[in-house]
């Protein structure tokens, strides 16, 4: 046992022996510290009962004039309520910031399947991990079957620029945005604006996510408007 460990249990054992004796509720203030303490060097909740079991035994013994009549025991069991305060509390607070993150999971998990855009995700090694239903009706890839390869996946002219980006990403450098042409499962091609940003555990990259915009309307629209502003051009220089 630790000496940490024995003076606790020294003072537990002279403050319930205290609190036995004179019941003062002043008493009560040492026996949540005492509990907070114990909290901070990690007792768990079972330790802390056979530490008062233990206590309360040999407070007894040492108390001939007291006897284990009904209002002793409930002495003990308010001092040992006390203690256990913090752990009460420690406890709801895991419980509280657990349904927190569960609400905030689910609403995650909401946003990431109803979203309009591609939203997905890759590991280290480049393989596809997660991706929303907006990516497999977009790319006909459903997520029931082998993922994609980037090969598969990306029109030849942009692989290499897609591993530049893989690499700065992995390097955990800042978060970009580039335009890319994938060819969907069918092979038809698909215009697509992915921002990435790395995923981060500890400070260490474990992967990479990313939203990819479908902009092929957007694009088809800019290349028209451009094909019509080449022939007035044209048209002018011949007025």
């Amino acid at each position: 046992m630790k000496a940490s460990q024995r003076e606790l249990m020294r003072e537990y054992e002279s403050a319930l022996r205290g609190y036995l004796a004179k019941k003062d509720d002043l008493v009560l203030e040492e026996a949540y510290e005492l509990g907070r303490r114990a909290l901070r060097q990690e007792a768990s909740l079972i330790e802390m009962v056979t530490l008062h079991c233990d206590a309360f035994e040999r407070a007894l013994a040492g108390m001939s004039e007291v006897t284990a009549d009904s209002a002793v025991l409930k002495a003990s069991a308010r001092f040992q309520m006390e203690t256990l305060t913090p752990y009460e509390m420690t406890i709801s607070g895991y419980r509280e910031t657990n349904a927190a993150l569960q609400a905030s999971e689910e609403r995650y998990r909401e946003l990431f399947e109803n979203a309009n855009d591609i939203v997905f995700t890759v590991d280290t090694e480049g393989r596809l991990t997660s991706i929303n239903r907006a990516g497999e009706r977009l790319t006909g890839y459903r997520r029931d079957e082998p993922p994609p390869t980037p090969i598969n996946l990306l029109a030849m002219e942009h692989i290499e620029k897609a591993a530049r980006m893989f690499d700065h990403l992995l390097a955990g450098g800042d978060p970009l945005t580039h335009e890319f042409e994938i060819l969907t499962k069918e092979g038809h091609p698909l215009i697509v604006e992915v921002s990435a940003r790395p995923i981060l555990n500890g400070g260490k990259v474990i992967g990479i996510q990313g939203i990819a915009r479908d902009v092929s309307e957007r694009k088809r629209a800019e290349q028209a408007l451009h094909r019509v502003n080449e022939a007035l051009e044209d048209r002018a220089k011949h007025i």
